[in-house]
């Protein structure tokens, strides 16, 4: 029932709509009711039973047109229009919201390779889930109705069908056990296979090198005929099932036919009555059949719930969902409309572990700041707490003496380049507006500032020359040059590198940070390049232990043994 209660929360939003698409699927299945009833009446008249009240052609008449009206009704709207929306409206929803949870969420949970499964299959399973259940639920209401309706024929005969039926939902629900473990197998087989086939293809260097070619096409045959295997399981059993389920039908209408002997003989049956169990038997037969399948379903709604339920917020899935609606409410004093350009970025006591512990510094308008340590010193944990992009943090952020969170850092106050930054399938210039609207002016000069200007004269097409998928027609140098142009193009107070120019030559990064220090932008950028170390107007020193010290190059030389060590073992780029 937990299942149930968390998917109801999910869509409290869409009640509507999901309670009108079960009134339309109940609304079908009171017409066959009706159809059934009306056949017992047809079959009645003819043959001269039990007085049916009308004609057989004005029963004829009744049962065309109840069976026009549903089909009418479940083709022009149930189908064709109330499952589709509902369907797609969660989907559209789910993935609103939990895009929405992930680009609120910190840096080091956004790249959750699992998110393309919740996204996809999860999304699908629990929208899915939405538009099969309302049709189940009519479908499970009718059985009940016609339970009822052949009790009060004849309850010997009832019982016995129904006795049957249960028979075949209690046989079908053990077979559907080891028919889920076919099921794995299988899936887990499928994956196997395409994960050879995936690993094979990266690997031709490397196989090519080694002469490998034929064990790996024995590897990838050996997984073919496991997959094979599990295949042929899975199906055999899947028909075992379809094939029981397929005979319960005709066994059922033959226990009424023998039935019918002796009720015909004593006049306790008519040729309705018979009519009518043969009408509803099938119907019966989908709804308890569909119980195993309803067990599997609430299995995987439940699983897909599971892993939704840290991104998804608490109210319903019932609107889309802005990035401000999640905010929480600002610090006293800090109202990120109103902060004035900056001057001073004071940054006091901020603690993330593990990472950077006890970090003090103060970076001025126009400033160049470097942060530098040996690996693992949390020198990108630093930059990313600073800007909110992982947590918890704890400390002081003070932006022109006024206290700020992290959030309020947000673009066009500063701007961020990861160590590998991500480029997106589309043209150079889409990859450095990102759908901004921004004038030409401020395209070119991020351009400018970010060293691209004599790479895009080489490019026929310009800015609207296409990257290729994750920038892959660029190289790592352009690449690079790219995601810095994007965090210029809004003309941020602060830009944050992350060891954004580690691709470059000594030249080109010369004059990218000579160009930015001509134009004024403030930078604070982690690297291990001696010209930048010996450029900044402060060096921030990380240790195992936390901030070690700042200052100038030359303070930090003569008084820390670490900034002594590491500069020994900086290179100084070629030609820098």
């Amino acid at each position: 029932m937990t299942t149930v209660r968390r998917f109801a929360s999910v869509l409290r939003g869409q009640r509507r709509d999901y309670l009108v698409l079960v009134g339309a699927w109940t609304l079908l299945r009171v017409g066959t009711l009706a159809v059934g009833l009306l056949l017992q009446r047809l079959f009645d008249a003819i043959s001269g039973g039990r007085a049916a009240g009308l004609g057989p052609w004005s029963l004829i008449a009744a049962i065309g047109g109840v069976e026009a009206a549903r089909q009418t009704l479940q083709f022009t709207s149930v189908i064709s229009r109330l499952e589709p929306s509902i369907v797609f409206r969660t989907k559209a929803l789910l993935r609103d919201q939990l895009l929405t949870a992930r680009l609120r969420a910190p840096a080091d949970r956004t790249g959750d390779p699992g998110v393309l499964t919740i996204m996809g299959n999860d999304v699908e399973e629990i929208s899915t889930f939405a538009a099969w259940s309302p049709a189940n639920l009519a479908r499970w209401i009718f059985a009940v109705a016609a339970v009822a309706i052949l009790m009060s024929v004849d309850a010997a005969l009832a019982s016995a069908v129904f006795g049957l039926l249960l028979v075949l939902s209690a046989t079908i629900r053990a077979m559907h056990g080891r028919y889920r473990r076919y099921r794995a197998a299988s899936v887990a087989a499928t994956a196997r296979v395409r994960a050879g086939f995936r690993d094979a293809i990266a690997g031709v260097p490397v196989i090519q090198a080694a002469h490998a070619e034929s064990h790996i096409g024995e590897h990838l045959h050996r997984l073919g005929q496991e997959r094979y295997r599990a295949a042929v399981a899975e199906e055999t059993y899947a028909a075992l099932q379809q094939n029981a389920v397929a005979n319960v039908a005709p066994l059922g209408t033959g226990l009424v036919l023998l039935a019918a002997a002796r009720g015909l003989g004593d006049g306790s049956l008519t040729v309705g009555d018979i009519a009518l169990f043969g009408y509803y038997l099938q119907m019966l037969t989908e709804a308890l059949a569909s119980l195993g399948v309803l067990v599997v379903r609430l299995q995987r709604l439940g699983i897909s719930l599971d892993r939704t339920r840290h991104d998804l917020p608490d109210g319903p899935v019932g609107r889309r969902v802005r990035m401000d609606d999640t905010d929480p409410p600002p610090a006293p004093g800090a109202d990120p409309a109103t902060l004035e350009p900056l001057r001073e970025l004071t940054v006091s006591s901020l603690v993330h572990r593990p990472g950077a512990e006890g970090v003090c510094l103060t970076v001025t308008a126009g400033a160049l700041v470097v942060v530098t340590g040996r690996f693992g010193t949390g020198k990108s944990t630093l930059l990313r707490a600073i800007l909110g992009l992982t947590g918890p943090v704890t400390g002081e952020i003070r932006w022109n003496g006024t206290v700020v969170r992290p959030a309020d850092l947000a673009p066009p106050r500063c701007a961020y380049v990861p160590q590998v930054p991500r480029l997106f399938t589309g043209t150079l210039r889409e990859n450095v507006t990102l759908g901004a609207a921004v004038t030409e002016s401020d395209l070119d000069r991020a351009l400018r500032l970010a060293r691209l200007e004599i790479d895009l004269a080489a490019m026929p097409e310009g800015t609207a020359t296409a990257v290729g998928p994750r920038g892959l027609r660029l190289s790592g140098g352009q690449l690079q040059r790219v995601a810095i142009a994007r965090a210029l193009v809004r003309r941020p107070d602060v830009v944050f590198l992350d060891d954004a120019s580690s691709a470059l030559d000594g030249p080109t990064e010369r004059e990218l940070f000579d160009e930015l220090r001509r134009d004024g932008v403030t930078v604070v950028a982690v690297s291990h390049r001696r010209r930048l170390l010996e450029s900044a107007d402060q060096v921030v020193l990380l240790g195992r232990g936390g901030m070690i010290g700042s200052g100038t190059l030359a303070d930090l030389l003569a008084d820390s043994d670490e900034m002594r060590s590491l500069w020994a073992s900086y290179a100084r780029p070629e030609g820098a």
